[in-house]
């Protein structure tokens, strides 16, 4: 029988579309392919996991204000004082205040270097703020 090899080859392609990262190329069926070049427009995606990730950042740096106000009955005003809880704080963050009443810290996108998120806290009220757009 001849079509085992075409089966066989249907099979290989077929796998390829939906497995890109197998080493074939192509794009998946999720539009699945490399990142974009230097310089390239950014998508939707892209921006939605810009966003997460600084989401992540300022949630963990407020857990470590907590942590720095219990130890020294005020939060910490740069990322220098902030490191003294945990050394390995994300380069995207940026600590714009911090006292006995409160703080203000800044998520910023690695590649772009514009402000993605905000946090405030003043007085026991937490803001969470997207620059330029509400809160998030």
């Amino acid at each position: 029988m001849k079509r085992r090899p075409v089966i066989a080859l249907i099979a290989l392609l077929l796998g390829c579309w939906l497995l890109p990262a197998a080493g074939c190329g192509g794009e998946g069926p999720a539009g699945d392919t490399a990142p974009p070049a230097t310089g390239a427009t950014t998508t939707g995606a892209d921006e939605r996991a810009a966003l997460l990730a600084a989401q992540t950042v300022l949630e963990n740096a407020e857990a470590l204000q907590e942590e720095y106000y219990r130890m020294h009955g005020s939060y910490a005003a740069s990322v220098a004082e902030l490191k003294t809880v945990n050394p390995r704080i994300n380069p995207m963050l940026e600590i714009t205040g911090g006292d006995t009443s409160g703080y203000e810290m800044r998520a910023t996108a690695a590649d772009s270097g514009h402000t993605v998120l905000i946090l405030r806290k003043h007085d026991g009220r937490v803001e969470r703020l997207v620059a330029g757009d509400g809160s998030w």
